[in-house]
């Protein structure tokens, strides 16, 4: 679906500025409905403002005097209907000529009045409860969500009401690409402008992006939403172990008869994948088809119980009950598994919920666009690849030049023969089933798709290859090469990263790597506290960063209260490269 969507607080069409500003960002971007609201123009004037842009189709909310007004223009190959307006909102559907899909759009200008705002909160909760479409409501909202989206204020106080809103209506916000605020006056900033879509967009339109575009003539930058973006190029999807297999009566069956513990492991591993595959397409299928299918049988069976009582249809009926019972349980763990929520122990299904997660999880972990080392936006998905791979080569390197060798003899405790000779004991089986266990099931797998519930669940059948493997390497032979692969994963720092600068590299290992490690910390935990000094108070058990942070508040606070023409100077430190790039 092509249908992009510009939406821009013009704050005045009245000027010859307007329409050559508004022709420019057509060229650029290409929008198929352009939305302008406070237009402060109405009547014959509006409609030769519009008739001069180019746009053939229009609806309007009139400016009332000098304030409010809504003008929505759409170009011949897009349809829209109008549903209801408000002369706060416009609320319609749009498709495409060439298309059957259709979506909802509310276009919102918000009254700067704190109660007019509240007749708009309500208007648009009221709307939500009879929405099953995707819907889209976005526009200048002129309130905020969080103390963050406001910059150089005298109030960063959030709007609570504008807040229970979107959580009634079940709106999430599309986030967005480019600079952080959209409304700008002397020292202040703040975001105003934003767009939200409900689960059923999210779950239709999952690649949607909302981006900040130039500012021009207006204090107001436009916002520009792309409801499908491409991706740039097919990717093969990699094979990931799902934990609702593990739910089928005849999986254990296949583990057993296609883990060879007699192999490598890395060779057990690759031909149990393979099995696997095969047996998820031939034999579990897909779980909506088998879902759609169960539901369509049970129906047919219940129309034809409530003709004629049959004992046979009867234990049908039961059966097939049972069997989409099995399909809802897995459907629901798979989307837990995507969803990456685990908070949610018991109770009913939570498919939506976990569906939604997953969709909004998905949008996270998509990068549109980032500023460049040159200052310029790119979205442009072979370049940015080549720029991150740039940027953590130069990040993670060294200049070359040697440090100077320090006298460190005698500086640091060491540790005893005794201690050293824990480190080199090889673990037995029950410390590595407890190390095992001790994993959370479902953490993001390696590149070998496996989480630890795997291992977990079928440990009777996989532990001999697992055990020789781990105390293999204890004995110090060498570590298999295709379980040290790791793959190398972005998360962001912030809600909203603007550069690589915004994201923290981190490696995803296989679980049998992860259990050596894990082994290894136990086996240093019993050493740790004798070497490590009392002033290293994070990352060790027992240990607090607490009394550091109140230590460096109180001597902030004593900086901001002294007197005198000698001041005090507190440095900062930001180590980008911090722990193993310490040199």
């Amino acid at each position: 679906m092509s249908m992009n969507l510009f939406v821009w607080n013009v704050q005045g069409c009245g000027s010859r500025n307007f329409v050559r500003v508004t022709k420019q960002y057509i060229r650029d971007y290409r929008p198929d409905v352009c939305v302008f609201v406070e237009p402060r123009v109405s009547g014959r004037q509006a409609s030769q403002i519009i008739s001069s842009l180019g746009i053939p189709n229009s609806y309007r909310i009139e400016a009332c005097g000098f304030s409010g007004g809504i003008w929505l223009c759409w170009f011949d190959h897009i349809r829209i209907s109008i549903l209801s307006c408000h002369f706060q909102f416009i609320h319609c559907s749009i498709s495409s000529v060439n298309s059957q899909e259709i979506f909802l759009a509310t276009f919102v200008y918000a009254s700067p009045n704190y109660s007019l705002r509240r007749d708009l909160w309500r208007h648009l909760s009221t709307m939500a409860q009879t929405i099953l479409r995707p819907w889209v409501v976005l526009g200048d909202f002129n309130a905020t969500l969080s103390p963050s989206e406001r910059q150089g204020c005298s109030s960063n106080v959030p709007d609570s009401q504008f807040q229970d809103m979107v959580f009634q209506c079940g709106l999430q916000d599309l986030g967005f690409t480019g600079p952080k605020f959209t409304w700008y006056r002397g020292n202040r900033s703040v975001r105003l402008d934003r767009c939200f879509g409900n689960a059923a967009w999210y779950e239709h339109l999952p690649q949607s992006s909302l981006h900040h575009l130039l500012r021009m003539k207006s204090d107001h930058r436009p916002i520009m939403l792309y409801p499908s973006v491409p991706p740039a190029s097919p990717r093969q999807p990699s094979f990931k172990y799902f934990s609702g297999w593990s739910l089928h009566s005849d999986f254990k069956r296949l583990v057993c008869e296609n883990w060879d513990s007699t192999l490598p492991i890395s060779e057990a591993i690759s031909n149990f994948t393979g099995a696997a595959v095969s047996w998820n397409n031939e034999i579990f299928g897909a779980i909506g088809k088998r879902k759609k299918i169960l539901m369509a049988r049970l129906r047919g069976v219940q129309r034809c119980l409530d003709q004629r009582r049959s004992a046979n249809m009867v234990k049908l009926e039961s059966k097939l009950l049972q069997e989409l019972e099995t399909v809802l349980d897995q459907e629901e763990s798979l989307w837990k598994q995507k969803s990456r929520i685990d908070w949610i122990k018991f109770g009913d299904r939570n498919t939506n919920f976990f569906h939604s997660k997953a969709m909004i999880r998905r949008r996270k972990n998509t990068i549109h666009s980032l500023k460049l080392s040159d200052g310029e936006w790119c979205d442009d998905a072979n370049r940015l690849r080549e720029e991150a791979s740039s940027y953590f080569k130069a990040l993670f390197s060294t200049d070359g030049t040697q440090p100077p060798l320090l006298p460190f003899s005698g500086m640091f405790p060491t540790s005893q023969a005794l201690h050293a000779d824990s480190l080199i004991s090889i673990p037995l089986e029950d410390e590595i089933r407890e190390a095992l266990f001790s994993m959370s099931p479902l953490k993001a797998p390696g590149i070998d798709g496996f989480h630890a519930q795997f291992y977990q669940q079928h440990w009777e059948i996989v532990k001999l290859s697992v055990c020789r493997t781990i105390q293999s390497i204890f004995q110090g032979n060498d570590f298999d090469p295709t379980l040290n692969r790791t793959r190398i994963v972005l998360i962001p720092k912030t809600d909203h990263p603007e550069s690589f600068a915004d994201f923290r590299p981190i490696s995803l290992c296989s679980v049998l790597y992860k259990l050596v490690t894990k082994i290894i910390v136990r086996q240093l935990q019993s050493i740790v506290p004798s070497l490590i000094g009392p002033h290293q108070t994070s990352f060790l058990k027992g240990r607090s960063i607490t009394e550091n942070v109140i230590i460096h508040q109180e001597i902030i606070h004593s900086m901001n209260l002294k007197k005198g023409g000698t001041g005090w100077m507190a440095i900062k430190v930001d180590l980008q490269k911090a722990f193993d790039r310490l040199r």
